[in-house]
């Protein structure tokens, strides 16, 4: 029933409003990560899409997760053994995960980043 409602709330919105509004967002996020000294964007392609991976030079991954928890934001943390051979090509160790979604607001977005830079 869930996705049944999910799918009549996507198609009331139209797939190209989600499609652009997903846009604006990603780009927002990865504008503003390129903007902190510790975080490197982890994504490669031309078209993404709004899971957005960074690595985070100096810090660990479980304080990493808990100082969002304790802010009550979601993200996912991604180890080595998750994706062997990418994390070994680009010599990391972990990543930060998150997905921004049509749903969400910009001020959303900014409160991350701010988060993100008291870390």
């Amino acid at each position: 029933m869930g996705s049944k409602e999910a799918l009549k709330y996507l198609l009331n919105i139209g797939i190209e409003a989600v499609i652009e509004r997903n846009a604006l967002l990603f780009s927002r996020l990865v504008t503003a990560l390129a903007e902190i000294s510790f975080v490197t964007v982890q994504d490669r392609g031309i078209q993404r899409c709004n899971i957005v991976t960074f690595s985070l030079t100096g810090h660990a991954p479980e304080k990493t997760k808990n100082h969002f928890s304790r802010s009550g934001i979601n993200i996912y943390i991604m180890t080595k053994g998750s994706a062997i051979i990418d994390f070994a090509e680009k010599d990391i160790e972990w990543v930060v995960r998150v997905s921004p979604h049509y749903y969400n607001t910009e001020n959303e977005i900014d409160r991350f980043i701010e988060v993100l830079k008291t870390l």
